[in-house]
This record gives C-alpha cells, sequence and structure tokens, in this order.
C-alpha cells in the first residue's frame, strides 16, 4: 500500500496535493505540525473529499509538550476522522505518557495505531534484535503497525539494520504487521523495494518535498505494484548514482517483454557490507559505475577475458554458488564511434581521466588501432594505465602517451593535435554540474569530443566543445548500447531496441 506523506500549510493546499498525485497513491498521511493553523481548518469538508486510507502524523514535539495541539488530535481521533494515527515512540518510555493516552483512546475509538520509532535513537547493534516483544506490547495484532525509520549515514549503519531488522524473518512471528522507512539516498532502494521486503506501506512524498521517492516515479520508472517477494531484482551500484538512467532503460525492457523483474539503483560507500547484504537480497545482475569499476573485481569469483585485460568490471551476474564479471562497457563505447568515424584506426586520441571508466576507453582504441595520450589530474595514474595497455596489447613501450593535466598536458595535446577528445572523468555529473575536468583545453572546431557523463545530458565540457563547432557523441550513446549486453546477460534475452526513443 502506497502512503503519500504530505506536509502542506493548509488542508486546501493537501487537496491541491493529492488531487495532483491522484492514482498514484492507496492512502495519505497528513505531518500535523507542517499545518499553519489546524485548529481552524474545516477537517469535516476536507474528508469529504479525500480518498483513500488517512494516517494522522503526531510529531515526536506535540507528546512531550501536550497542549492546544494534542487537544485537537485527539478531537480528531475520536470523531474518526482518520484511520489511522501515528505514534512516536521512545526508548524506554514509561507507562502513563501522551503515547500511551493517543493509543488507548484510537483503539477505543476505532482507530489503528502506527507505532512509530526512530531507530537513529536505538544505540547498540543488538538491541534492536530484543525489542519486538517489547514494542509490540499492546498493539492490536492484524490492525495497528510497527513501523521502523532510519535515515543511514551509509552502507556500515544501513547493512546490519536491513539484515537484523528486514531480512531476519524469525522476528515476524510476533504476529504484528511492520513497516520500515529508510530516508535519504542509501535508503533509497528500500524505498522502492518496501513492498516486496514485506512492509505493509510504502511511503512517498511529492518530488520537491522530503527524503522519499515520489509515488509517480515509483509507479512509472519501477513498475509498482507490478513486483512481490519472487519478483527478480537487478540493480546498479556507485555513488553517486541516484541520477542514472539505467532504471528507466532496463525496468522499460523487462515490461515489454513481460520478465517479472526490477532494477534499482543502489547508492553503495563500503562494498564489503553491500555484498554481505546482496546474497541475502538475492541480487541477480548489478551494473556497475563509479567509483567501483576497479575495486568490485576482488569479489568476483570469475572474469571474462575483456575484465582482465582493462581491469575494470561493469558487470555482475550473481548466484548462489558466484559472482561473475563482464565489460560491456568496450564495445559500448566504441558503437557510436563507428558511426562517426569510416575507422578507428590512425585516429588521433586525447583521453581526460585514468580510472575505471578510462581503461575501457583506452583499451578499445588502440585495440582498434588509434593512437592514444592520456591525461590524468595525477600524472602517475595515467603513465601507470598507459603502461599496463601496453602490456595487455603487446604493444611496445611508450606505445601510449601519458601526462598530466596542466601546462604541460596542454603541450602534448597540441602535438597530438587530436581527432577525438574522451572526457571519462565524473567532472559535471549531478550535482556538480558546473565542474570542467580540464577549463584549460582550447578546441579547434574540428575534433569530435565525447563525453561519457550523462546525466546531465549535456555537460559544461560539451557546451564548450559545441561552442568552438566540434561535432559531439552524447554519455548516453554509450550507456545504451553497453546496456544492451548487460540486459542479455541479466535476462538471457535481447533487449527491445525500438525502445529507446525518448529514454
Amino acid at each position: 500500500m502506497v502512503i503519500l506523506r504530505v506536509s502542506e500549510r493548509t488542508l486546501d493546499e493537501v487537496s491541491q496535493r493529492l488531487k495532483i498525485h491522484e492514482g498514484f497513491y492507496d492512502g495519505f498521511e497528513i505531518e500535523f505540525e507542517s499545518l499553519e493553523h489546524p485548529e481552524r481548518e474545516d477537517w469535516g469538508s476536507f474528508f469529504l473529499q479525500a480518498k483513500g486510507l488517512r494516517i494522522l502524523s503526531i510529531p515526536r514535539t506535540l507528546v512531550h509538550h501536550a497542549g492546544p495541539l494534542i487537544e485537537l488530535s485527539r478531537t480528531l481521533i475520536k470523531r474518526r476522522l482518520f484511520d489511522m494515527v501515528r505514534v512516536p515512540y521512545e526508548k524506554n518510555q514509561s507507562r502513563g505518557t501522551i503515547q500511551d493516552v493517543l493509543e488507548e483512546e484510537a483503539h477505543a475509538d476505532g482507530v489503528g495505531v502506527i507505532r512509530s520509532i526512530d531507530m537513529q535513537n536505538i544505540h547498540g547493534e543488538n538491541e534492536v534484535d530484543t525489542y519486538p516483544p517489547k514494542l509490540t506490547q499492546g498493539l492490536v495484532k492484524e490492525k495497528d503497525v510497527l513501523h521502523l525509520t532510519l535515515n543511514p549515514s551509509g552502507w556500515r549503519e544501513l547493512g546490519p539494520f536491513v539484515e537484523r531488522v528486514i531480512l531476519d524473518r524469525r522476528k515476524e512471528d510476533v504476529g504484528i504487521r511492520k513497516s520500515f522507512t529508510l530516508e535519504g539516498p542509501y535508503g533509497f532502494p528500500f524505498q522502492v523495494l518496501a513492498s516486496r521486503l514485506g512492509s505493509c506501506f510504502t511511503f512517498t512524498s511529492p518530488q520537491s518535498n522530503g527524503p522519499l521517492v515520489d509515488p509517480i516515479t515509483l509507479h512509472t520508472v519501477y513498475r509498482y505494484p507490478s513486483f512481490g517477494p519472487q519478483t527478480a531484482l537487478f540493480g546498479i551500484i556507485g555513488n553517486p548514482v541516484l541520477h542514472s538512467r539505467s532504471p528507466h532503460l532496463h525496468n522499460r525492457g523487462y515490461e515489454a517483454l513481460g520478465i517479472d523483474a526490477v532494477y534499482v539503483p543502489f547508492p553503495v560507500d563500503d562494498l564489503e557490507s553491500f555484498f554481505s547484504v546482496a546474497r541475502k537480497l538475492k541480487i541477480k545482475g548489478l551494473s556497475v559505475t563509479i567509483p567501483h569499476k576497479e575495486s568490485v573485481l576482488k569479489f568476483c569469483d570469475w572474469c571474462e577475458d575483456a575484465v582482465r585485460a582493462v581491469g575494470a568490471c561493469n558487470t555482475l551476474v550473481l548466484s548462489e554458488k558466484s559472482i561473475k564479471g563482464y565489460n560491456t562497457d568496450v564495445e559500448g563505447f566504441l558503437e557510436p564511434l563507428k558511426r562517426v568515424f569510416p575507422t578507428i584506426r590512425g585516429v588521433n586520441a586525447l583521453v581526460i581521466g585514468a580510472g575505471g571508466a578510462s581503461r575501457s576507453v583506452v583499451y578499445g582504441l588502440v585495440r582498434e588501432g588509434a593512437r592514444v595520450l592520456i591525461l590524468n589530474r595525477t600524472a602517475s595514474r595515467a603513465e601507470t594505465l598507459a603502461a599496463e595497455t601496453e602490456r595487455t596489447l603487446s604493444l611496445s613501450e611508450g606505445t601510449i602517451s601519458a601526462g598530466p593535466l596542466d601546462r604541460e598536458g596542454i603541450a602534448l595535446v597540441k602535438q597530438l593535435k587530436p581527432d577525438l577528445v574522451v572526457q571519462t572523468t565524473s567532472c559535471g555529473m549531478h550535482p556538480k554540474e558546473e565542474e570542467d575536468p580540464f577549463p584549460d583545453l582550447s578546441f579547434r572546431g574540428q575534433e569530435v569530443v565525447y563525453d561519457l557523463v550523462y546525466a546531465p545530458k549535456e555537460t559544461l565540457f560539451l557546451k564548450r566543445a559545441k561552442a568552438a563547432g566540434c561535432p559531439v557523441i552524447y554519455g548516453d550513446a554509450m550507456l545504451i548500447h553497453q546496456a544492451f549486453r548487460q540486459f542479455l546477460l541479466f535476462t538471457g534475452k535481447e533487449y527491445p531496441r525500438q525502445l529507446i526513443e525518448g529514454i
């Protein structure tokens, strides 16, 4: 059940918000403290028009300071204008508190209770394991809900919570309905997957309001409620990664072919913690992006030759027994170039950056016969990449040039006179759209400029290139072509390419 959390100033604004999202939610939750003058509102008239499950959220600030708003909330509950009331619960809470009074009155009036626990207020690694009997005492089975909230700072905090609270099915024997909300970027995939993971509610908020997924995105991109406990799970790991267009691409493919699967972005800052949970989530396939294309290799039980050659992996296929690594970036990068150059052999190419993405680019260009210069902020990394690629392709030392992103690099660029410039770093990527990886680089207007960043589509770097008269290739071209093979590896089926228009 999708619940739209609204925090508007008046009930008229709440009504407008509900109308905008009509058809994308099953119920709504009004955050009491957001209303400027709740005592002046015509609650009866509002609920004559409101549709769906109605939840009143009592803020933590109110239960500490009994006053007119608490009395108003008690009145609204007594009038049964709400179906449920969310009551904040605190650790070591004594009996006879405002929370207890609200719960007792709600039960007396036939209103359900959502007992809400902010896990940030519960310390100790194993404390949560001993809490369910205490937390559920007094709740009515099949009517009330135990709700847990966490805004994780990263996977070292998120991983244990997911394993102990969400995936430990032994906790279900208490018999009370449960739900959870994991807020912020690290919690995002679990907002999308809440129902799949057993949460009776999926809390959402308008796109411009709050740290939760918006219900329209939930339905249109992730195809809620078409997935369930048996739905195959795929995704993309990186940091940042919520800007990724891969969910749009893959989920549309699943829908077109009738595949019971969903693809979600996983922001990951700690691979060890993530992979500890990944198998338990039964993730079957992962795309890998910045900054994990190299560091993910140590988790692979097997890699194809391209991964070994490039030293970077952008695709993982997971099973109960193994993790297999693939690289679809090389062909995905080269395919758009083949539409611009009659042949890549003999092309002078400048590659900016020496990270995981640049490895595939350099390998593909040199393999196809291009003359390559690698420039990187840390010149030693560029030199190392050049040397490793030479060894991989059995080339003589010095075949690939390397240097820094400074005046020395500019001099090397002038000597090369590149026909192609490839930008492989994360500079210019959301949320750092104003960054330019090489502001001192001047374009002649004849070279093709290819930026692997695809969000935003037109980076500052590409804008400069276009202003100089250069033809450009956008990063989504590589994204789409590398995804075709990923889709095949994940599902065993060819991607329906007629769908790529408009993605």
